[in-house]
């Protein structure tokens, strides 16, 4: 394992252990920092789900303009691909999209006219099983 895989690795067992023994919420905004210490990334999104509304709201962002986070809340859960990433419980990343399924908003205005050619989206979840949010 490389230097920086290992460093990689701490940060995120360090990240892990942290959540694990605060009772209180997270700060989206921290975490989505010490998640760049474990995968680096160029831009990065919390979404909280918002059950009362019906909708993602932006809780952190990391890099991404925000009529793009805005338009990821919008059009990524209306995508066949996130009933999927429901139902796994595993992150998708966009290099493994099928061809037949890079259509749709979040394609069309999001994903093609961004450029963008990697990236991954995750499911967030309470420990109670309820659906709480996304990590882009």
């Amino acid at each position: 394992m490389s230097r920086a895989d290992t460093e990689r690795l701490a940060a995120a067992l360090a990240l892990s252990a942290r959540l694990a023994r605060d009772d209180s919420p997270p700060d989206p905004a921290r975490v989505l920092f010490e998640l760049s210490a474990c995968v680096p990334f160029a831009h990065g999104a919390i979404s909280r789900w918002d059950a009362a509304r019906g909708c993602h709201r932006t809780a952190s962002s990391l890099g991404y303009p925000r009529p793009i986070v805005d338009a990821i809340n919008r059009f990524l859960p209306r995508h066949p691909l996130f009933d999927d990433m429901l139902g796994r419980r595993l992150p998708q990343q966009l290099c493994t999209v099928p061809p037949r399924l890079r259509h749709g908003p979040v394609f069309d205005e999001v994903i093609v006219p961004q450029q963008y050619t990697d990236g991954l989206s995750q499911c967030l979840f309470a420990p109670d099983g309820r659906y709480v949010g996304m990590l882009n």
